[in-house]
């Protein structure tokens, strides 16, 4: 194989296991406030919360130049895990 793309592939792999690092962090963070709702009787959904951070991942898609869909989607599924471990 090409040293060329070997490299840029071997970023690539580094990259992915950073993402995973970083929503495995997330997931944990998640579950903290999973027990704190459970402590304090407060509700799981905050639409106010989900609404914001819509916003805030669709101005961070267009800072970076990637398709809001796309971002979106990510998203949607880490927050529909986030509320998951929260329960």
């Amino acid at each position: 194989m090409d040293k060329y793309i070997e490299n840029l592939r071997g970023l690539i792999d580094r990259l992915d296991s950073e993402i995973i690092e970083k929503v495995a962090k997330r997931h944990e963070i998640s579950k903290q406030i999973g027990e704190y709702k459970q402590q304090y009787g407060l509700e799981i959904l905050d639409q106010d919360r989900e609404n914001k951070l819509q916003e805030y991942h669709k101005d961070l898609s267009i800072k970076h130049n990637i398709a809001q869909s796309l971002v979106l989607e990510i998203f949607d599924l880490i927050i529909k895990q986030s509320k998951t471990l929260q329960q």
